[in-house]
C-alpha cells in the first residue's frame, strides 16, 4: 500500500514540473492536490522486470487500492493473496495452505503528502526534461527523463505519465549494474470498487496465525535508541566514507543506515539478539557464500545489486546490507563493536 501510493505521489510531483518553468512550487502544488483528490480508486497488473549481473527476474502482481487506505494485491508467480480492509490484514499463501493476520490497533490514516516539499525537494535533486508523448497501453503519455544532480545512485530515470490522471504507466530506473522497469498494465481509475474487495474470509482447514503489527519508532541518534532495547547496540568504526542517517527500533531489533548521498553508497547495519545466521538468509534470487569476519564464520549474500554479510556476536545476529562491495561490507562488519 505505501509504494503505490509512494509512486502515485512522485508521479503526480514529476508530471508537474513539466509546466515548472512557469509556475511557482505553490501553484504545482495546488495542481497536484487537485490531480489527486480526483482520484478515488485504481485497479490493474503491476510487472516489474530487474535485470543485473547478467540475470532477469519479473515480479508481477494484480492490485486494487482504493482511498483512503485499502488494497488487494494477488502475485500469481507465488500464489500469495493479501487484502487489507483498514483495520485488518491477511496474507494467504495458498501454497502453504497458510493466513496471517495483523489486527490493526488503531485504523491508518490517509497518506497526505506535503505537496510543495515534495516539488522543491524534487527540482532540488533532479533535472527534469520532456522528451516526448507516446501512447501506452492505450492512453495518451508524456515521457519525462530525470537526471540526478549531484548522487551517483541514479543514472537516469524515464517515466512515460498518463495525461489525464498523471499516472506512471511506465518507469525505466538505471542505477550502477542495475535496471529495472516497472510497468503498469490494464490500469483502470475511479471504477467505484465495492468495499466487499477489501475483506476475506480464510477458507476451511486453513492454518491461521495471528500476528501483532510491526511496532517501530525512528531516533536520531544510537544514544537515544539505546534506551529502548534490551541489548547494547554495536556501530562500525569503518563507515566507507558514509554517514549515519537514521536509527530505527522495531520489536527490540535495531537499523542503523548510512549514506553516501554525493557518491550514491549505501549500507545498513541490522541488529537483533536471539536468532540463527541460517533462519535469516534470504535464498529466492541470492547466491550465498561462506566468509570470515575476523575469526568468526558468516554469510556472503548477493541478491541483484546488493550484498548482504550476515554473522554473529555474542548473542546478536548481525546484518549488514548496501550497494558497497563485497570487500567494503567486510570491512564494515569486521569494525563493528
Amino acid at each position: 500500500m505505501r509504494v503505490l501510493r509512494l509512486l502515485l505521489t512522485v508521479a503526480l510531483v514529476t508530471v508537474l514540473l513539466l509546466g515548472c518553468t512557469q509556475m511557482s512550487a505553490e501553484e504545482i502544488a495546488k495542481k497536484m492536490q487537485e490531480k489527486y483528490e480526483s482520484i478515488k480508486d485504481y485497479k490493474g497488473v503491476q510487472r516489474t522486470i530487474i535485470e543485473t549481473n547478467g540475470k532477469t527476474q519479473v515480479i508481477e502482481y494484480e492490485f486494487a487500492f482504493k482511498k483512503p487506505n485499502k488494497f488487494w494485491m494477488y502475485d500469481k508467480r507465488r500464489d500469495l493473496l493479501m487484502v487489507f480492509n483498514g483495520n485488518k490484514m491477511w496474507t494467504y499463501d495458498k501454497k502453504n495452505n497458510t493466513v496471517t493476520v495483523i489486527n490493526v490497533t488503531a485504523p491508518s490514516q490517509e497518506f497526505k503528502p506535503d505537496y510543495s516539499e515534495l516539488v522543491e525537494d524534487i527540482l532540488k535533486k533532479f533535472d527534469v526534461k520532456l522528451v516526448g508523448t507516446e501512447k501506452l497501453f492505450g492512453k495518451d503519455c508524456y515521457i519525462l527523463e530525470l537526471k540526478p544532480k549531484r548522487s551517483a545512485l541514479y543514472q537516469s530515470i524515464k517515466m512515460w505519465i498518463d495525461k489525464e490522471y498523471w499516472f506512471p504507466l511506465k518507469m525505466q530506473i538505471s542505477m550502477k549494474g542495475l535496471n529495472m522497469t516497472t510497468e503498469y498494465i490494464d490500469v483502470e481509475f475511479n471504477t467505484n470498487m465495492s468495499d466487499e474487495i477489501f475483506e476475506f474470509k480464510p477458507p476451511k482447514n486453513v492454518k491461521i496465525v495471528t500476528k501483532e503489527p510491526p511496532k517501530f519508532e525512528m531516533f536520531r541518534s544510537v544514544e537515544e535508541a539505546q534506551k529502548h532495547v534490551q541489548f547494547k547496540i554495536l556501530t562500525p568504526k569503518y563507515t566507507a566514507g558514509c554517514e549515519l542517517n537514521s536509527v530505527m527500533v522495531t520489536n527490540n531489533s535495531v537499523h542503523l543506515s548510512y549514506m553516501n548521498k554525493y557518491e550514491g553508497r549505501f549500507f545498513a547495519v541490522e541488529e537483533r539478539p536471539n536468532s540463527s545466521v541460517d533462519s535469516t538468509i534470504p535464498t529466492e534470487n541470492a547466491d550465498v557464500e561462506d566468509v570470515k569476519i575476523g575469526d568468526t564464520k558468516g554469510k556472503f549474500v548477493k541478491i541483484f545489486n546488493v550484498g548482504m554479510v550476515v554473522f554473529e556476536k555474542g548473542d546478536l545476529l548481525i546484518r549488514v546490507s548496501g550497494n558497497l562491495d563485497k570487500d567494503e561490507l567486510i570491512s564494515v562488519a569486521e569494525s563493528i563493536s
